[in-house]
């Protein structure tokens, strides 16, 4: 029952969408989330639950090191932050450095309380709990004044203030969930129509956002995780599927006020995209001017540095040159490398470790995830985000290094009843 108890309030901290302003150091405010919450709580779960067994080394061992990657890019961060704060007297560097930092310890929190938790029970809590965040927004979204002409997903009610980086990246969190409830939906027979019905909502409210990169993420998301999944057909039937009842809704409501606000806002955004000749929305020249920056001080970059002291715009509007931008190449190489760990990690899971269906589905997840996430990446800085970072972070270590370990005791998850590999290890 505390076990139970433990799954529940992880999956609740590791998804509440709300940020919280605990103040300023400067000009720069200081955010937090409840999955901060996570790093305390991950020291408490190791010492309360019980530890499972640990396997014999095996190819997942010798195809990631990700803990050692981590700690070796933090270290770096956090010796070039100390260096940037006493030699500049500047706090703020420090704060910078700590919002860049803090996501990538959500590999060590994963890590840390794979052993204690188990593996298919907290993805489908997960997915659970995501499933009653979606209902709260989009009811949340319904009952906002002048709905259905405003941005969708914007509010979470009671609460006044929009999501925290609303659309871009709040919406791309949103996105990053969506492959986890369609693996919940793809194990479960009984919940399979709802959790169906919950992405399909998911993938509403960011289309609803108007954010192209936001949605751009859950259509690359969704498809690497029923491609990997599924038969291709089974992608064709959900597009197809997709596509007519879209059709059919706005072919319905065609002489509807709804349909001509909709209308409008997708013709103001694609002549903003296409016909203005600014696609990217000015994001190219701001990548341009950060590469010519960092070519003035590539190895270690500028620790930290505002980028507002030498442009009109507070981020280079990518994650990968936001980390050059801060850090230089010897921390971009090292950001990239964890990156790559988690997603070779996850593919040696998915290919040589899975022991039932549902592993296999959360693995894919995982790697859709991962992989939307990153190429969203090259728009946004979404890593740096704290709800996005946090989870994919997190449920990507989880997953690898839950399967080093096994059950202490003689206990098969009913996913791996008649499985002779899963029978093995319980």
């Amino acid at each position: 029952m505390f076990s139970e108890s433990v799954l529940l309030l992880v999956s609740l901290l590791l998804l509440h969408p709300i940020a919280f302003n605990l103040g300023y150091s400067g000009d720069k405010p200081i955010d937090a989330v409840l999955s901060d919450l996570l790093i305390p709580m991950s020291v408490l779960i190791i010492a309360l639950l019980p530890s499972k067994q640990k396997r014999h080394p095996n190819i997942l061992n010798k195809a990631t090191n990700i803990n050692d990657w981590v700690l070796l890019t933090s270290g770096y961060m956090l010796l070039l932050a100390v260096v940037a704060v006493i030699a500049n007297d500047d706090n703020g560097r420090g704060l910078t450095a700590f919002k860049l930092m803090k996501p990538l310890l959500f590999v060590l929190v994963g890590s840390a309380v794979a052993r204690r938790l188990d593996r298919v029970k907290l993805f489908d809590r997960i997915a659970q709990t995501q499933l009653l965040y979606i209902a709260w927004l989009m009811i949340s979204t319904i009952l906002t004044p002048g709905f259905p002409f405003g941005y969708w997903g914007k509010y979470l009610l009671p609460f006044e203030s929009e999501l925290y980086a609303y659309p871009n990246m709040s919406q791309t969190f949103l996105a990053c969930t969506i492959p986890m409830l369609l693996a919940y939906a793809d194990s479960n027979t009984f919940s399979k129509p709802l959790y169906y019905f919950a992405a399909f909502i998911a993938f509403l409210l960011i289309v609803g956002s108007m954010s192209r990169s936001s949605t751009f993420v859950a259509v690359i998301s969704s498809a690497i995780y029923i491609g990997m999944s599924h038969k291709k057909i089974y992608l064709f039937f959900i597009v197809t599927t997709t596509l007519v009842v879209l059709g059919g809704a706005a072919y319905l409501a065609k002489d509807t006020d709804v349909y001509r606000s909709i209308q409008d806002k997708i013709e103001v955004r694609a002549a903003n995209t296409f016909e203005n000749g600014d696609t990217l929305s000015g994001r190219d020249q701001i990548w341009m001017e950060t590469v010519k920056l960092v070519s003035k001080k590539p190895i270690f970059g500028y620790s930290y540095e505002p980028y507002s002291n030498y442009s009109f715009f507070g981020t280079p509007h990518q994650q990968y040159l936001e980390v050059l931008y801060k850090t230089g190449i010897v921390g971009v190489f090292l950001y990239i490398a964890v990156l790559t760990k988690l997603f070779m990690g996850c593919y040696f899971v998915f290919y040589f470790q899975c022991e039932s269906r549902s592993d296999k589905l959360h693995a894919s997840a995982c790697i859709a995830c991962l992989v939307g996430c990153c190429i969203g990446c090259l728009t946004q800085p979404n890593l740096t985000y704290s709800l996005t970072g946090h989870f994919v972070f997190f449920i990507t270590s989880f997953c690898i290094m839950s399967h080093l370990s096994i059950q202490s005791h003689s206990y098969c998850h009913p996913a791996s009843v008649g499985n002779y590999n899963s029978a093995k290890t319980c």
